[in-house]
């Protein structure tokens, strides 16, 4: 179990995140044998991101890079143009007189029949 301590302290110091990191006892008493797994992936990854002329094997998972734009002014500008339909507008339809979903029809007798 120490050398399992270990491994795991090896590995978030090298930059797996700890919320990817198993606890001791899921690989010391085969429990949960995905996490491990799922740890074995993420620390490939960022072995294989910090030296990219490594080959990795098709179950490494690349990680993402980081990308950032920028636009220019005129373009933000005509982002501010458009009103999406985010904003909540339902062409002013209500549900007003509808009855709510499993509610059964409400079959009266007829009074004259």
């Amino acid at each position: 179990m120490e050398n399992i301590s270990n491994f795991l302290a090896a590995a978030k110091q090298f930059g797996v995140m700890e919320i990817s990191c198993f606890q001791t006892v899921d690989l010391y008493e085969n429990k949960q044998c995905y996490k491990v797994i799922e740890c074995l992936r993420l620390l490939a990854a960022v072995a294989q991101s910090r030296s990219s002329h490594l080959e990795h094997p098709a179950w490494v998972v690349k990680l993402a890079q980081s990308s950032p734009r920028q636009f220019p002014e005129a373009v933000m500008r005509r982002g501010e143009m458009v009103i999406p339909l985010q904003y909540g507008t339902n062409k002013c339809a209500s549900q007003k007189g509808m009855s709510p979903y499993g509610l059964p029809r409400q079959i009266k007798p007829d009074p004259h029949g």
